[in-house]
């Protein structure tokens, strides 16, 4: 057993070189059997020398097996790569894995069976990190999966077909059942980059805050204005001050002219004063006239 946790660990850090080595063999696959399915047409007309054909066997069969062994092998290394997902995320939560490695190995290697239980372990580390990214990645990744299950079912059953053209069309087939375990494969690499916290490059993902921006309370440069805007603000601001002006200077030729009728107002009442002494008043008048009527009776 622990041999076995062992290899797991150590297979564990090749799953993304493994997983992008199986992507890029079921290609090859992929374009050998298209290979195949030309000289498949070739000979409908001409006959094909059997050095070619043998060349394309071996190209076809080579492939394949490889592809089926990288398969094999990048899938222990996601079964530890996910063993250790497992470990480091419940350690964070402060909890134990509630699996085994047993049961964890069962799921994920077992035909069939792992068409669901990959599923359930990926969400129950996506569910600690509560992170809508890894969810987003866990759904897109299964139905890849269900449908990458489904093209190899139909296409072991397509080999049982007796007729050529079936046989030819299955070669077809093959080669896009080759295509779809590579996107899986690829598939698989970016969802395991997702729950760990990474990018498409397999760096650590940096975290990004938008901030609403706002202006400054008060300009640091001066908005730009039109031109003619600027001369009829100009022009304005020119007859503000004419205006201005001329305000101040009724303003000021009323204060001389208050001031003047002031100084001029204690003048007049002098005036009016010594004119008033100059002039007799009635009763005086009457006084001497009374008394000149009394001088010549007296005589």
């Amino acid at each position: 057993m622990t041999v076995t946790r062992g290899r797991l660990r150590r297979s564990a850090q090749w799953a993304a070189w493994l997983l992008l080595s199986t992507a890029g063999v079921f290609v090859l696959a992929a374009a050998a059997e298209v290979v195949r399915y030309l000289i498949v047409l070739h000979n409908r007309t001409r006959l094909i020398h059997p050095t070619v054909l043998f060349v394309s066997d071996v190209f076809v069969i080579g492939a394949g097996l490889l592809a089926l062994a990288l398969a094999l092998s990048a899938a222990l290394a996601v079964l530890g790569r996910l063993i250790e997902i497992r470990r480091r995320v419940y350690a964070e939560a402060e909890r134990r894995d509630p699996r085994s490695q047993s049961a964890l190995a069962f799921g994920c290697l077992v035909p069939v069976v792992n068409l669901l239980w990959p599923r359930i372990f990926l969400a129950e580390v996506a569910a600690l990190r509560d992170d809508p990214r890894a969810r987003r990645a866990l759904r897109i990744w299964w139905v890849g999966w269900l449908f990458g299950g489904a093209v190899t079912l139909v296409g072991l059953l397509w080999r049982s077909a007796d007729s050529v053209q079936a046989k030819a069309d299955g070669v077809l087939f093959t080669a896009f059942a080759d295509m779809v375990a590579a996107a899986v494969a690829l598939l698989t690499l970016w969802t395991l980059w997702t729950i760990e916290g990474r990018d498409l490059r397999g760096g650590i993902r940096t975290g990004r805050r938008l901030l609403i921006a706002v202006d400054t309370v008060t300009p640091v440069i001066e908005p730009v204005h039109p031109a003619g805007r600027d001369r009829a603000v100009t022009s304005d601001h020119a007859a503000g001050s004419s205006d201005d002006a001329a305000t101040s200077d009724h303003a000021a030729t009323s204060d001389h002219a208050a001031t003047s009728d002031h100084a001029a107002g204690p003048s007049d009442d002098a005036a009016t004063s010594n004119h008033a002494e100059d002039e007799p008043t009635p009763a005086a008048d009457s006084s001497a006239v009374v008394r000149g009527q009394e001088e010549v009776m007296a005589k």
